[in-house]
Order: structure tokens, then sequence, then C-alpha cells
């Protein structure tokens, strides 16, 4: 099968990092090239790119390949990195769910007393059914970025769509703090809930609403690159956690913890501010939430 002469073909060194540092590269490529014209070689470069990808991963990865290619290949996008990062992370996450649900466990969405607001759980699954939800006793299981979009995503998504319109309307009178720090909050949700793929249904118009609530110099603080849309929020991993924290080399944990906010009020505001305001303003603008009266 002829490759596009606009192609060029790379060798592969022998060191698994230089490996993926020409994967990363035919992956770009692959993507780059136009569908019209090309289908049947995009097609046998497509499964080429998943078989290097199987001899690259660790073996614990592997009980998660079958999901990511289903649900998470067709959302690659290398514009928006490179395809090493977009591999560790959702493969990992695929494998973890495939574990988990091996143990007969599966992701409920259940009302967390102490924070106020819904949390995700793994629960075993006789347990699970009898879980009493936000939504009722109802057990239904919470999208993960492999699975289908329940209702309860659908239901995410109106509140964070009701929060950001009722945030815009209200700023100004909200007190100084609060004003302040319920966008960075807002934004810290919406980049959860799409990173989890969690937001069906938000239409264009709806993403305007979200994105004009958001504090944008903070998502580009902690994101890798610059995201306008839910697209790119999902398709683009955040920055590692040690650049907002010393020595923690690990992917930055989502929900958002204290220490982004923190790093990003003294490094981009110079404010130095305490965990424990941070958590304080945070109960405040989950009480906020609550009062929208959405559920």
């Amino acid at each position: 099968m002829d490759r596009p002469t606009v192609l060029k073909k790379r060798n592969v060194p022998g060191g698994k990092t230089a490996k993926w540092d020409a994967l990363d590269r035919e992956a770009a490529e692959w993507f780059a090239t136009p569908r019209e014209g090309n289908e049947e070689w995009r097609k046998a470069e497509e499964v080429r790119l998943l078989n290097e990808i199987v001899k690259l991963v660790p073996p614990y990865f592997l009980d998660g390949l079958t999901v990511f290619w289903e649900m998470d290949w067709p959302k690659f996008d290398a514009t928006l990195g490179p395809l090493s990062k977009f591999v560790r992370t959702r493969l990992k996450r695929c494998a973890q769910a495939v574990g988990r649900e091996d143990r007969n466990e599966r992701r409920v969405q259940v009302e967390d007393q102490a924070a106020g607001k819904p949390k995700v759980v793994w629960m075993p699954r006789a347990d699970s059914l009898n879980a009493t939800t936000e939504f009722g006793e109802r057990g239904d299981t919470i999208a993960d970025p492999r699975a289908r979009r329940p209702q309860e995503d659908i239901f995410s998504g109106m509140l964070l769509l009701a929060t950001a319109v009722q945030l815009r309307q209200r700023l100004s009178d909200l007190p100084g703090k609060q004003s302040r720090y319920f966008p960075l909050f807002l934004t810290g949700d919406v980049t959860d809930q799409a990173q989890r793929d969690a937001l069906p249904g938000v239409d264009r118009h709806d993403e305007l609403q979200l994105f004009s609530a958001l504090h944008l110099p903070f998502l580009d603080f902690f994101m890798l690159r610059v995201c306008r849309t839910l697209k790119e929020l999902a398709c683009t991993s955040l920055k590692p956690y040690g650049t907002f924290v010393e020595g923690k080399e690990m992917e930055t944990p989502l929900p958002l913890p204290n220490a982004v906010y923190i790093a990003y009020l003294s490094e981009e505001e110079h404010d130095p501010v305490s965990s424990s305001a941070i958590s304080r303003q945070h109960e405040a603008y989950r009480a906020f939430v609550r009062d929208l009266g959405i559920f």
C-alpha cells in the first residue's frame, strides 16, 4: 500500500523514548493528512499506530486498550498535544476503569454531605444499586471518559451552565472575595467535567456562555495549551502537578486541589493565600450553587 508522497518514512531508533518521539511525529503527520484521497492509507496507518502503542505501553495498561480504541482514540487531536501524552492519560484511566469493573465495581454519583455537592465514587455493584444519589434511589453509573453519558451528566451540564449565567449576572453584587474566587472555582468545575466528557448536549451558544464566565487567565495557567472550546478542554492535558507544588512529579488531579489556586493567586495576582482561605471560599461557592435550586 502506497504512502502519501507528502509524508516521509521515518526510521525509529532503538530506545523507547526515541520510539515514542517518532510515533508522536508520525501520529501528527497522520492527523494532518487530508482524508480525501488518502482513506486507504489513513486506515492502515491508524491500525499501525495502535499496534505500535501496544508495543510501547506498560503491560498493566493493556486491559484498557479495547475501550481506549473504541471511545478515546476518535478524540485524538494532534494539534492539542502529542500522541504519547494522550495515550498515557487516557489509557491509564481506561485500564483503571476496566480493573474496577472486573472486580464487579462501578462508578456512581452520590451526595457528599460534607462538601455539599455530588461526588463520584467506585462501589461494589450490589451496593451501588442501592446508593442514594442526589437524584434519588438510582445507583446509575456516571460517565467516565469511556462510558455512555447517563442522565446525571446532563444535570451536571445544566448546573454548570446555570451557575455560569447566574455568576455573570450577579458577580457585581457579590462580596469582594466571592466575586474574585467564584469564577476560579467555576473554571475548575468546568475543567473537571470536560475532562471526564461529562458535558453532553452543550451547544455552541451554551459553550460561549460557559467560557464567558470562566476566569480564562486561570484556565491558561494550569492547562498545557490555550483552550477556548469544550473539545479543546477535554483533549488537552493539565500541566504537571510539579508545576504548582515542588516535588510532586505526577499528573495534576481533578477536581483541582487547593495548591493550584494558591499557586495562581500567588504567582499571577501576587496575593499569597492559605489553603484554609481557599477552602472557606470554596464552601461559600458551593452554597451559592446550592441556592440556585437546579435540583
